[in-house]
């Protein structure tokens, strides 16, 4: 995993969790092992989750994205483990698989001088974000690597689309060929049932007042980070044409949950707009599912996306969603079946969907209740047993 310094990796752990619940023919890991490029807490809460499900835990501690220094650590990691498998997410993660676990390979199959064995050594890059979402040295050093991998798994068509070209193709566990295609569609995935049950019990009006939100005011949430990629800026300019243009009355309160570098820029863009009664940043936050419970409606207004887990966790709460009009986002979202979708450099658009589902609290409502169907075939037991079928045919039908 190359997500930076300690933030939760989620994902892994809720494959780890569901492995057991799997059908009894598919074979289940006998050791995992989940290395992390950068620093992480060894004494903290994610890696004890992973430790008590039987996972090893290692980490290069790098200090950088890549390094000759962190590919060495990475193959002696390998080395030592002994791995049939090695399955990235991320770029900087999957760089670093792809280069470290080719070496091991090769000297697996030069040490033992069993070429069949060495075969089974299998390599899978899951690809999480669209091309143009990295940087122009990332872009080239994933497409070098790629053909390293025996098979690349994309979050979404549009995802896959913005790599490979041509139309996409979303992976059948049980019948995939990675010698007539190594790119495939394979979902991002979520726990719909923990934040359903996290929600469960509350008081929706208790929420609310928790949060201080005024009896009868539409509360607009966003989950994402502050950065260039979720364009914030865009969306703060359709909250200042709906304020100023008088309807809904009052104006929708707009809560922002995220952190990134560009929080002294919005707070500027808060002030000069006159919306500091109408956007709050409120920053990291652990009680996230019960923001999206109390609040009306959710907002994703990226530039790009690989495929949103906010946007998927919003959606199984029945929050009305409105979202750009990019890839990941039109993957999951039917434009006015299940949630709203807008042009991504179209301020104008954001704001007439928000005052749309302000306005219209039955046909939010009926969007919400679309939204909590379509969202169930982005539940993670079944993205967990369709891994393992993955695992199951790279080790043995294609070996």
């Amino acid at each position: 995993n190359g997500t930076p310094h300690d933030q939760p990796q989620q994902q892994f752990l809720n494959y780890l969790l569901r492995f057991d619940a799997c059908a009894a023919n598919l074979p289940r890991p006998q050791a995992v092992c989940m290395l992390f490029v950068f620093p992480v807490a060894m004494d903290g809460q994610m890696v004890a989750a992973f430790r008590q499900h039987g996972a090893e835990v290692r980490s290069l501690g790098a200090s950088r994205a890549l390094s000759l220094r962190s590919l060495y650590a990475a193959w002696r990691v390998m080395r030592a483990f002994q791995p049939d498998i090695i399955h990235s997410q991320h770029a900087i993660a999957g760089i670093h698989a792809r280069i470290a676990g080719t070496v091991y390979r090769v000297q697996r199959a030069l040490r033992r001088r069993r070429v069949a064995r060495a075969r089974r050594v299998r390599i899978i890059a899951e690809q999480r974000n669209a091309r143009h979402g990295l940087s122009r040295i990332a872009r080239t050093l994933e497409r070098l690597t790629f053909p390293l991998a025996g098979l690349i798994l994309c979050s979404s068509p549009g995802v896959e689309q913005s790599w490979f070209g041509g139309p996409a193709q979303q992976i059948d566990p049980a019948r995939f060929n990675t010698r007539r295609r190594r790119h495939y569609t394979f979902f991002n995935s979520i726990d719909i049932g923990r934040l359903r049950r996290s929600t469960a019990d509350l008081d929706r009006t208790a929420e609310r007042r928790r949060l201080g939100l005024a009896p009868g005011r539409t509360a607009v949430v966003t989950v994402a980070s502050l950065t260039r990629q979720k364009n914030y800026p865009l969306l703060l300019r359709a909250v200042a044409a709906l304020s100023a243009a008088g309807s809904p009355e009052p104006p929708p309160l707009l809560l922002c949950i995220g952190e990134g570098g560009q929080q002294p820029l919005l707070r500027r863009m808060i002030a000069d707009l006159g919306l500091q009664d109408t956007v709050k940043l409120l920053g990291y936050r652990t009680d996230i599912d019960r923001v999206l419970f109390a609040c009306d409606i959710f907002v994703l207004a990226s530039r790009w996306e690989g495929l949103a887990k906010a946007l998927l966790e919003a959606m199984s709460l029945g929050l009305p969603c409105i979202a750009t009009a990019v890839e990941g986002n039109v993957d999951v979202i039917s434009h006015g079946h299940d949630g709203l979708l807008v042009p991504s450099d179209d301020a104008a658009a954001l704001g007439h969907a928000l005052a749309r589902l302000a306005g219209d609290p039955h046909y939010a409502a009926a969007l919400g209740r679309r939204a909590r169907q379509t969202v169930e075939r982005f539940a993670v037991e079944r993205q967990a047993c369709a891994l393992l079928q993955i695992y199951q045919r790279l080790l043995h039908y294609e070996s």
